[in-house]
């Protein structure tokens, strides 16, 4: 086996439901959003908030799980 043909499943897919966190200081957010991209642990996506159909973007750091950039 090469590494050239090992094939990385995505840990967010497009379209797919994916839970947020927002991190300030000690304190820890956490919502839903929909991801508009799809990536694998550690790539950075955009969501979408889907009661506001704000866009944001953040960092894959689990399985269906974005920690979101404050600011985005």
């Amino acid at each position: 086996i090469t590494e050239a043909s090992i094939v990385v499943q995505p840990l967010v897919a497009s379209g797919q439901e994916v839970m947020t966190l927002a991190r300030v200081g000690g304190l820890e957010v956490r919502g839903r959003a929909v991801a508009a991209q799809s990536g694998s642990l550690g790539d950075t996506v955009y969501v979408v908030n889907p009661d506001s159909r704000r866009r944001l973007r953040g960092r894959i750091v689990a399985d269906a799980v974005v920690e979101v950039f404050l600011g985005s």
